[in-house]
């Protein structure tokens, strides 16, 4: 699973640097991001060191870099108040709360799931109230990675926002939670691919 969660990942960055555009540098710089991280927790993990600090620090950051994406699109200044808000709570979750060297941040990533779908679906609501005969669905820049992230967020915000608790009951239930992280991660991914590769168009209709 590892192997084919790269392969997208690197052909996500390498298309995204061959068709490259300066809207998409967010996104290269998720990829980018989560192929440092996903290497650096996967050595920790192979020598029974702890990983679980390495995603403290990546989602914060993560969800700064799509909220960024969507006020690319949408250009309301309250997300930029949103961003700051939420990366404050997660900082103290992970601080006090959820500890960054014992609990997964599963009260962060429920906060980060719940953002992005929201985001995505506002997005996705915003091309049907304003339907262009002339373009796509799938030529609207972020469309692709909207319902990517509305997929990803569905699974993840049940299974890794219970995994603390359900991790502490049944030892056997992380080898399950991998399965569906990686399917929702090659389906997240391949969203972004596919956002490079066709979108043209942003949300007010102006070619990118």
């Amino acid at each position: 699973m590892y192997q084919a969660y790269y392969s997208i990942l690197l052909f996500g960055l390498i298309i995204g640097v061959i068709k490259f555009k300066m809207a998409n540098m967010p996104l290269l710089l998720i990829l980018f991001s989560t192929i440092v991280v996903e290497t650096a927790s996967y050595q920790l993990f192979k020598f029974n060191k702890s990983n679980i600090f390495l995603f403290h620090i990546f989602m914060p950051f993560e969800n700064y870099l799509f909220c960024f994406i969507f006020y690319q699109e949408m250009k309301n200044k309250w997300i930029f108040k949103l961003i700051l808000f939420e990366t404050i709570i997660m900082i103290l979750n992970s601080m006090f709360i959820q500890k960054y060297n014992v609990d997964f941040g599963t009260n962060s990533f429920v906060i980060f799931c719940l953002t992005q779908v929201i985001f995505a679906s506002i997005y996705l609501l915003k091309i049907l109230e304003n339907p262009n005969e002339q373009i796509a669905f799938y030529d609207y820049r972020l469309f692709p990675i909207s319902i990517g992230l509305i997929f990803f967020c569905s699974i993840n915000i049940l299974l890794l926002g219970s995994f603390n608790f359900l991790n502490s009951k049944f030892k056997s239930i992380e080898s399950i939670f991998s399965i569906f992280r990686f399917l929702s991660n090659y389906i997240l991914y391949i969203s972004f691919i596919l956002s490079i590769m066709l979108g043209k168009y942003n949300l007010h209709g102006r070619r990118i």
